[in-house]
């Protein structure tokens, strides 16, 4: 989706809206706007069947919206998303993911893998070796780092501030550069944030979001099919898809082996207040919130867009990256589409005794966790 594209669709939703508010719109008048919104985008090339449709608006918030959004309002919640649409398709590159074989112990991790499930017959050795995979990249690969140490006698350092990467940094996608100052000889540290998955896989450092990207090309090289999850309150991580359940699964590299299919960890775990969570994969763009939410305070948090709007515009873009695929292909993502609405309609209101005491937060200086409210508890 084009800029052109997001004009068009955020621009007939706002009439559409404005409209309905003049007239003082019935809530089935208000999710009526949304379909029309969507196949606005570009007719051609999206067709959503009324099975999709009806999946895309299920569920939504019973509320009138509070004002009326805008388009500006619109266009800032996709610039988050669209870069990412992006992003993830470097996942399917195969020279990278070539690059990424060259550091993956693939033959280790399969053999763990199988030794996990012998000891546990009947179980499934895609979630052994998902696991394997969780275990190698936080204790053996990746590195957090709160504080680089010092560049020129290994020292600790002191932030300083953020500035605008070099051009050199800026090559490699750096957006940013972390500023530290040495404590011992007050020599100046940069911490360039790289984007580059190259590059990355030679640094094998960073926070959270160098942790999830790295990780995606890890599962995708490893086969899986791989989403990359955007947080809107600040943490990303991956989905995998499970061939035996039929679903995907929620997986944190930087919570390590413990962190799979643990999909309230976040809010009943760390204690994070959730607002928008949104699954971006190369084929679909799904606002996941259901699965990582049980609190129905969630939704009054929820003040960036019309909720009615949301679906329906995350599965048009959607449909433009399926343009291409097989029919067959096609129609086995809309019976995805269909099932994962489903199973996210079967979310329970509050957490079960077992969810609710999942650790806090493990990543991270306990100071840094701390200042973030993400040690546990509500």
């Amino acid at each position: 989706m084009n800029q052109e594209d997001i004009r068009k669709l955020t621009e007939r939703f706002v009439a559409m809206r404005q409209a309905s508010a003049a007239r003082g719109p019935t809530q089935a008048q208000a999710a009526q706007a949304a379909p029309s919104a969507a196949a606005g985008v570009a007719p051609e090339a999206v067709r959503l069947s009324s099975a999709q449709l009806s999946a895309a608006l299920s569920g939504l918030s019973v509320r009138a919206p509070a004002r009326v959004f805008t388009a500006r309002d619109y266009q800032r919640f996709l610039d988050r998303i669209l870069s990412l649409v992006e992003h993830v398709k470097g996942y399917e590159d195969f020279d990278l993911q070539d690059k990424a074989r060259e550091v993956i112990p693939v033959d280790e991790l399969h053999a763990e893998a199988h030794r996990r499930q012998e000891a546990e017959p009947g179980s499934d050795f895609d979630e052994h070796l998902m696991r394997s995979m969780l275990r190698w990249f936080k204790n053996d690969f990746f590195k957090w780092v709160d504080k680089p140490p010092c560049d020129s006698c290994g020292g600790s350092t002191v932030a300083m501030g953020v500035g605008p990467p070099l051009p050199d940094e800026r090559r490699f996608g750096a957006g940013s550069t972390e500023i530290y100052r040495c404590e011992s000889c007050s020599a100046i540290t940069r911490f360039p944030r790289y984007n580059d998955l190259v590059k990355l896989l030679e640094t094998r450092r960073g926070r959270c979001g160098e942790w999830a990207n790295v990780f995606c090309l890890v599962c995708r090289t490893m086969g899986f099919e791989t989403r990359y999850v955007l947080d809107f309150t600040d943490h990303v991580w991956t989905e995998v898809f499970s061939n035996k359940h039929q679903r995907w699964i929620h997986c944190d590299s930087c919570e390590g082996e413990g962190a799979y299919d643990t999909p309230l960890l976040y809010e009943s775990g760390w204690g994070k207040k959730l607002t928008y969570v949104i699954a971006i994969g190369v084929h679909d763009i799904v606002d996941v919130t259901r699965r990582y939410s049980r609190s129905p305070e969630i939704w009054q948090r929820r003040t960036l867009v019309d909720e009615a709007w949301i679906r329906p515009a995350l599965l048009s873009i959607a449909m433009r990256n399926r343009f291409s695929l097989s029919d067959s292909f096609r129609k086995e993502l809309a019976k995805r589409d269909l099932d994962e609405q489903a199973e996210l309609e079967k979310a329970h209101p509050t957490p079960t005794a077992t969810e609710s005491v999942l650790p806090g937060r493990q990543s991270g200086a306990a100071e840094w966790r701390e200042a973030r409210g993400e040690t546990g508890g509500k």
